[in-house]
């Protein structure tokens, strides 16, 4: 599944897929995380995944964390999840 995003393309692998669909996940919310937060932060384990983080305030200001390669063409979206960790966030 691919996604042109003004210019920049999304893939999603099929845990990710799976979990918008399972945790009522919307595509707009992953590219705010992506696009629009500025709260990303290399992974710890591997130089080339990022994760980003948003607050989504149309449910319930939850934590969306997006785990992704941003240096693959189109962007690899990883893992899609409310991350009650990081619940306290201040985004």
């Amino acid at each position: 599944m691919a996604r042109s995003n003004g210019g920049r393309e999304l893939a999603w692998t099929l845990h990710a897929r799976i979990a918008i669909l399972e945790r009522e996940i919307r595509v707009d919310w992953i590219e705010r995380a992506l696009f629009d937060s500025f709260d990303h932060v290399d992974d710890p384990l591997d130089a080339d995944k990022r994760h980003a983080f948003v607050s989504i305030p149309e449910f319930g200001s939850r934590i969306l964390h997006v785990v992704y390669y941003p240096n693959t063409q189109p962007i690899r979206v990883i893992s899609d999840y409310f991350d009650r960790v990081q619940r306290e966030r201040k985004l």
